[in-house]
């Protein structure tokens, strides 16, 4: 059964659909996870951009086993918001190592993470800048890294167009100089530049404009006698939902050919990967609650749908496609509309799915790439229940 599935399992025994389907019933959706898949992605990814510092991307999983797993593996992290620094400070992660990559914060979020002990934080605007300059003690720098604008690009995930400042504004004025020069005027470290080219980005050249604008900007900074420590080249590494899809070597290869092209090599290169690190740990199983032939097409109704566990679904229009499979696994199979268990028009999975023609109530399903942005976006909307998370050997 297994074998038919569109994605490489990394030989993983206790995430084929037969030892899950064998599994006990919780009456609610279950996410099974394997931190062995979280090992072997955080090696793949560290040895296609070596010398990068891996800062885990919580929001995408913040699950306390998930989080210690990245720590135990020397992996950082970055946050947007201060609670989520809570549960790092809960899991003893040197809170001077973690990224505040959100460019728009809160003051009192700012000043709980400064006194925390955070000392770098993005920026996008003059607005937040005075932000720092209100909390910053006399005698303690606080490291700022401005968040860059990236076009809007083929991402299946579009996440890129709600932050970053424009190098050049609209009236050719140099904005991204200026404001490096305003926060070293405030007394802060210009420290660094930040960009993301989207979530699940499967195109292999998405970074290349970003790094040659960064290329550009470097050496106009150059000029006003500011030197990078660090770069952020973001996240966006894409997780196996289609057999077509590129290793994290193929994207290694391409972004350390455009690094090589920089006016000189900053002193922190910082990757932010999510999803590419759990998203393929994460299988989730669904009881079928029933079947129905309707308009000409076959529907499938789950325990698990776009407002309990599979939001991204409904983000992306049905765009991002979660490989299953079924208990049934029969030969004869019908395309169905997969959809979740609320009376909302709109919680669907997908619309084009092949799964067994003769599933019935209480058969189950297995939804695989579901390590990521399933259950940190869950809700109990219309009263169904939240999955359970699992960890499996």
């Amino acid at each position: 059964m297994s074998s038919n599935l569109p994605i490489p399992l990394f030989n993983d025994p206790e995430l084929s659909p037969e030892h899950l389907f064998a599994q006990p019933h919780h009456n609610r959706p279950v996410l099974y996870m394997d931190r062995r898949i979280i090992t072997a992605q955080y090696k793949e990814l560290a040895k296609a951009i070596p010398g990068a510092d891996v800062h885990y991307a919580m929001k995408c999983n913040p699950d306390k086993p998930v989080l210690e797993h990245v720590k135990n593996l020397g992996g950082k992290f970055e946050i947007a918001s201060y609670a989520e620094l809570d549960m790092l400070r809960e899991i003893g992660v040197n809170l001077r190592d973690v990224l505040y990559s959100n460019p728009v914060k809160s003051l009192k979020d700012i000043r709980l993470a400064y006194k925390a002990g955070v000392r770098c934080f993005a920026f996008q605007s003059e607005d937040e800048l005075t932000k720092f300059k209100t909390v910053q003690r006399k005698d303690d720098k606080i490291n700022v890294y401005l968040r860059l604008a990236t076009s809007t690009g083929a991402s299946t995930v579009a996440s890129e167009s709600k932050f970053g400042q424009s190098i050049i504004d609209d009236h050719g004025k140099l904005q991204a100089l200026e404001l490096m020069k305003l926060a070293r005027s405030l007394n802060l470290v210009p420290y660094g530049l930040a960009f993301h080219v989207g979530s699940q980005m499967e195109n292999l050249e998405a970074w290349t404009k970003p790094l040659g604008n960064v290329a550009s900007l470097m050496e106009i900074l150059l000029q006003n006698d500011m030197h990078l420590f660090m770069l952020d080249i973001g996240g966006g590494f894409p997780a196996y939902h289609a057999i077509n899809l590129p290793p994290l070597s193929e994207f290694g290869r391409v972004i350390t050919r455009e690094l090589a092209k920089l006016p000189y090599q900053p002193d922190r290169l910082v990757l932010e990967p999510g999803r590419a690190l759990v998203s393929n740990a994460g299988v989730m199983v669904a009881e079928v609650y029933g079947k129905a032939f309707r308009d000409n097409r076959w529907w499938m109704y789950l325990s698990v749908g776009a407002f309990n566990g599979l939001m991204e679904s409904l983000e992306t229009r049905t765009e991002l496609q979660f490989p299953m499979a079924d208990s049934r696994n029969s030969k004869q199979q019908y395309q169905y509309v997969v959809s979740g268990p609320s009376c909302d028009s709109q919680d669907t999975i997908t619309t084009a799915q092949f799964l067994s023609a003769d599933i019935v109530y209480g058969d189950k399903v297995a939804i695989y790439t579901t390590g990521a942005y399933t259950t940190a976006y869950a809700s109990r909307f219309n009263g169904f229940e939240t999955p359970l998370i699992k960890y499996v050997a």
